[in-house]
């Protein structure tokens, strides 16, 4: 654990040692010091639900910048063979890595706390709900700083590490827009696959463990694939490995959403239908038709309310 957590350090120094980090930071926050801004005037609420979603978009960019050059560097150097034979074992160096990362993108979402102090001397937002739209953001800003540390693995050029966690990133998070042209099975898998339609949740107050497991279960795989990418000596069954790895994540993904638990944080209970509405329900003799007009595709907690 001790060598863990001096690699940590070490990962976590060499940023801000870099004038790069500091602009990431200054950049970023003065970005989202904007939209929070604009998004504040605009809808004129006590909530942090819509700046979540840039920050998320936001990470879509940030991140392979901060994890490309993790192992790109080290392969390009020569330095990565030292690494491998030195006394630290291959897991002791890749936690590190990876939470010396984590911990600079912990640094950029605790300096937007400020934001929720704001909304809390100005009026009386859901505290709840946002402390579970920030907790959504971590723990999706920790998947994709794997899937680019899993990226990096691959070359020893930074750029095309780059580019790779980029098109990864790009497809998980816009393939929501290809719902609209399937159904059935089609779109319960694009559902599940897109990490736009797990964020949403965290974003709104409501905790699914289907959108903990798809997080948690999907860091797990790509440092598992790290893992085997960043071995000296690469053996056949490695691949046969990483081939029954990505069918237990699918099998887990599929039991994550047939026995769904979800719970609703938010202080009025706005995604829970009430005793009396339920009895109403029930007591319906006919079937009852819903026609919903909404922008873009509806997002999945207003259609499981629905």
């Amino acid at each position: 654990m001790n060598k863990v957590w001096a690699i940590t350090k070490k990962e976590l120094s060499t940023y801000f040692r870099s004038p790069m980090a500091y602009i990431i930071l200054v950049l970023t926050i003065s970005i989202f010091n904007v939209f929070f801004f604009m998004i504040i005037d605009e809808n004129q609420e006590a909530s942090l639900r819509d700046i979540f979603k840039v920050i998320e978009f936001m990470f879509l960019f940030l991140v392979p910048l901060l994890t490309m050059k993790i192992f790109a560097e080290e392969k390009l150097t020569g330095t990565m063979e030292f690494l491998m034979t030195t006394p630290t074992s291959n897991k002791a160096i890749l936690l590190g890595k990876y939470l010396g990362s984590v911990f600079f993108l912990f640094i950029i979402i605790l300096l937007t706390s400020n934001y929720y102090f704001i909304i809390e001397f100005f009026g009386t937002p859901d505290r709840m709900a946002i402390l579970v739209g920030y907790c959504g953001i971590f723990i999706e800003g920790a998947f994709f700083l794997a899937i680019g540390i899993l990226a990096s693995s691959w070359t020893r050029n930074q750029v095309v590490a780059a580019i790779t966690s980029y098109g990864i990133l790009f497809v998980l998070y816009f393939s929501m827009s290809f719902i609209k042209y399937t159904d059935g099975i089609g779109e319960t898998f694009i559902r599940y696959v897109s990490t736009l339609s797990h964020a949403e949740n965290f974003n709104v107050g409501l905790l699914t463990s289907t959108d903990i497991i798809y997080y948690l279960s999907g860091i797990i795989f790509c440092l598992f694939l790290t893992q085997l990418s960043i071995q000296v000596e690469k053996r056949p069954r490695h691949f046969m490995v990483a081939v029954l790895a990505f069918i237990l994540l699918c099998e887990v993904g599929y039991l994550a959403q047939k026995y769904s638990m979800q719970w609703d944080v938010t202080q009025a209970k706005q995604h829970t239908l009430k005793e009396r509405t339920l009895h109403f329900i029930k007591n319906l003799k006919q079937k009852v038709r819903f026609t919903v007009f909404y922008r873009g595709v509806p997002p999945k907690y207003l259609e499981d309310l629905l």
